[in-house]
């Protein structure tokens, strides 16, 4: 059967040749189309279908885990800052006091990076601080910090003192 390209037009998905109309295509904007996509009607909601029943899940389960997450982590932090009274307080001190410029932020004390953050050593003293990056803070929390830090720790003397 020979197509009449200005009225008709052939499905890319099921290959039937339909009258070229709204009934039949969906319109499309572009140009160069003619008004109309490429696939039929029922071979455009077949795929839908299919796009749709991968993608999304079911409607209210979304919803369902955002409240899940959101309550999860709202009893980690209600338990977190009830066993963590002394290291919350310290932390909004030096956060006071860099503000009010009582405390001044310094380089990184291992590397020298001007991106630093404040390591408390000790929270009983909040204003007493180390300087250092973050990855080097995440070393110090490390189990073994002492084993990386040796050299660097013995030279700010703190191991002596045992500070952190």
């Amino acid at each position: 059967m020979k197509l009449n390209k200005m009225l008709e037009r052939r499905c890319t998905y099921c290959r039937k040749i339909l009258e070229l109309s709204p009934a039949n295509f969906t319109r499309v904007k572009t140009k160069g189309f003619r008004g109309f996509g490429y696939t039929c009607k029922e071979c455009d909601k077949k795929r839908v279908a299919i796009i749709k029943s991968k993608r999304i899940p079911e409607p209210g389960s979304i919803r369902k885990r955002y409240l899940e997450r959101r309550t999860y982590l709202l009893n980690y932090y209600k338990e977190y800052s009830k066993n963590n009274q002394e290291k919350i307080k310290a932390k909004l001190k030096a956060r006071q006091a860099i503000k009010k410029g009582e405390l001044k932020k310094e380089p990184c004390e291992f590397c020298g990076s001007i991106k630093s953050e404040a390591h408390h050593p000790d929270y009983s003293k909040p204003l007493e601080v180390m300087w250092v990056c973050h990855k080097h803070h995440m070393q110090l929390h490390s189990p073994n910090f002492e084993e990386l830090f040796e050299p660097a720790l013995r030279k700010l003397n703190l191991i002596k003192n045992n500070v952190v």
